[in-house]
C-alpha cells in the first residue's frame, strides 16, 4: 500500500533519531554533496534531517536552492527561516540569482514592485528581466462579485494559447471550470494530488495486474507490455481516464528506455501526480488554485481575486507566485485596492499597465460544480455496493440527490455523502440550488484498515443548478 504525507513525517522523524543515535550504517549516509531544492519549503523535521546528515559528513558540500518570496506552505509547517539557518554555518555563502528569463520586462517590473510590500525578505536585489520587450498587464476592479463577470469578459474576448485562470480556493476553481465547460471552452483543472494517488486509480490497477499476470518476472518483456496496453484499450478505451493512463505509460517508456522493470514502474506511478501529465497546449485553458500553480508557466495568467486579503505576508507571497507564472500577459480581476494606481504610487510608471473599473452589481454564479474526494464520501456505504461500482467507468452518467449518488438504472444508492459534504450541499439548498447532474470522475481503491481490505470507491463530479439559471 502507498503511504501518505502523515506517514512521511513519521519516517523523517525516525530517520533523524536513528542517524543521531548512530543506528545507521555510515556507508548508507556518507555523501559528498547534498542538494536541497525548494529550500524555502523546509519544515522543522526536514531541517533536522539535513543537520543530522551535515553532522555525519563534515566535508559534505551543501547546495540549497530556494526563493523565500515563494514560501507559501506555512500551513504545512514550512518556513524560509530554515534556509536562513544554513547561512549560519561556517564558510556559508549566499548567491542571488536575479535574472528572470520567463517574463516580459514590464511584468517583471510589476512583480518587483509588488514583492517589495513583503516584510523580512532574504532576497535583497530586485529581479532583472532578460527580455527587453514588454507584455500586457490589465487590472479590472469590481464592486462585489467577480467570478461571473470576469469569465464573461474572457469568453467574449477569447482565450489565447497557454492560458491559466488562477483562484484562491478549490471551490472557486471548480466554479470557473463549470462555467467555462458550460460555455463550450476546452479546459482542464489542476487537481490536488491528495484527492487520490495514481497507483490507486482503477485503470492503472487493471494494467498493473494484467502485466503481472502475463509475466511475474522483475523485468518487463516488451511483448507483454504491449499486450497489457492492448487489454487496457479493450477494457477502458471508453473511460475518461484512458488518455491519462496512456500518457503515464508512454512517459515511463521514454524514461526507462529498453530496460523496463516492474518495481520501477510502480515507483514511477507512486511518485507521479496527475498534473505531471497535463498538456498546456492545444488551446486548452488551465484552471488552478494559486498554490497548485507553483512551478508552472503560461503565456497569459488570469487572476480572479475574490475578496483576496493581503494583510499578511503569506497571502502576499502566494499572490507573488501567481503573478510570476505569466510570460507575456497578466489580467487581474479583483475587488480590493492593493493594485490601484491611485492607491500605490509604485505602479504608476509600469509600462502597458491598463486599468478598468466595473461598478455594476453581479449575482453569484447559478451553477456550482464539485469533484468529490474520499473525505466527501461516507466510506462505509461502499462496502455493500462493490458489484455495482464495478459496472461503471470514468465518464459514465449517474443519478444524484441531496443525500448521495445513485445508480442510473436501478436508482439504488452507490455511495452516500459524508457528514462534511452533506453540510456543504445543505448550505445551498435554501438558496434554490438543486443537484441536477452527476458523472463518474474517478474510481479508486481505498484501504479500510479496520477490515484490512481494499474497496473500490466511486468519486463523482456533481452539479448544482439554481432554478432559471442562465450561465
Amino acid at each position: 500500500r502507498v503511504g501518505n504525507i502523515e506517514n512521511g513525517k513519521d519516517t523523517i522523524i525516525e530517520a533523524c533519531r536513528r542517524i543521531e543515535n548512530d543506528e545507521v550504517d555510515p556507508s548508507r549516509i556518507t555523501k559528498s554533496v547534498l542538494v536541497i531544492d525548494e529550500a524555502q519549503d523546509m519544515d522543522e523535521n526536514e531541517y533536522r534531517l539535513i543537520k543530522a546528515l551535515i553532522n555525519k559528513n563534515e566535508t559534505m558540500r551543501v547546495i540549497a536552492v530556494g526563493d523565500d518570496d515563494q514560501n507559501i506552505f506555512s500551513f504545512r509547517g514550512s518556513s524560509s527561516q530554515y534556509m536562513q539557518e544554513l547561512l549560519k554555518y561556517d564558510n556559508a555563502k549566499k548567491y542571488e540569482l536575479v535574472t528572470n528569463y520567463r517574463s516580459k520586462a514590464n511584468l517583471v517590473e510589476f512583480t518587483n514592485k509588488f514583492v517589495q510590500t513583503i516584510d523580512n525578505r532574504l532576497k535583497k536585489t530586485p529581479i532583472f528581466a532578460y527580455q527587453s520587450d514588454n507584455g500586457q498587464i490589465e487590472v479590472i476592479k469590481y464592486k462585489n462579485e467577480i467570478i461571473v463577470p470576469a469569465l464573461k469578459y474572457h469568453i467574449k474576448e477569447g482565450f489565447i494559447d497557454s492560458t491559466c485562470v488562477l483562484t484562491r480556493t478549490n471551490h472557486e476553481a471548480l466554479q470557473v471550470l463549470g462555467i467555462l465547460l458550460k460555455n463550450g471552452i476546452s479546459c482542464k483543472l489542476i487537481r490536488s494530488s491528495d484527492r487520490y494517488q495514481l497507483i490507486n486509480l482503477q485503470e492503472i490497477r487493471f494494467f498493473l495486474e494484467e502485466l503481472r499476470n502475463l509475466n511475474p518476472n522483475p523485468k518487463i518483456d516488451m511483448a507483454d507490455w504491449q499486450e497489457a496496453k492492448r487489454k487496457l484499450k479493450v477494457n477502458y478505451s471508453d473511460s475518461d481516464n484512458y488518455e491519462l493512463c496512456l500518457q503515464i505509460l508512454n512517459d515511463f517508456e521514454v524514461v526507462s528506455g529498453n530496460d523496463m522493470y516492474y518495481s520501477d514502474l510502480e515507483m514511477f506511478i507512486k511518485e507521479s501526480k496527475e498534473e505531471d501529465f497535463l498538456s498546456k497546449g492545444q488551446g486548452q485553458v488551465v484552471i488552478s488554485t494559486i498554490h497548485k500553480s507553483k512551478g508552472w508557466e503560461f503565456n497569459h495568467v488570469i487572476l480572479i481575486l475574490d475578496n483576496y486579503d493581503i494583510s499578511d505576508d503569506e497571502s502576499k507571497r502566494a499572490l507573488y507566485v501567481g503573478l510570476t507564472r505569466a510570460k507575456e500577459r497578466i489580467t487581474i480581476h479583483y475587488n480590493g485596492e492593493y493594485f490601484d494606481k491611485n492607491h500605490y504610487d509604485q505602479y504608476k510608471n509600469v509600462k502597458n499597465l491598463n486599468y478598468k473599473y466595473d461598478n455594476n452589481d453581479y449575482a453569484p454564479s447559478d451553477f456550482l460544480l464539485y469533484h468529490l474526494s474520499l473525505e466527501d464520501i461516507r466510506l462505509g456505504s461502499v462496502h455493500y455496493t462493490q458489484d455495482l461500482i464495478k459496472t461503471y467507468k470514468s465518464g459514465n452518467l449517474l443519478n444524484v440527490d441531496v443525500n448521495g449518488i445513485l445508480d442510473n438504472t436501478k436508482n439504488k444508492y452507490i455511495c452516500k455523502y459524508s457528514k462534511k459534504f452533506k453540510t456543504e450541499i445543505d448550505k445551498y439548498i435554501p438558496l434554490g440550488y438543486v443537484p441536477t447532474r452527476a458523472k463518474v470522475k474517478n474510481i479508486v481503491y481505498w484501504y479500510d484498515k479496520d477490515k484490512d481490505k481494499e474497496y473500490l470507491v466511486l468519486l463523482p463530479e456533481i452539479e448544482l443548478t439554481k432554478q432559471s439559471s442562465t450561465i
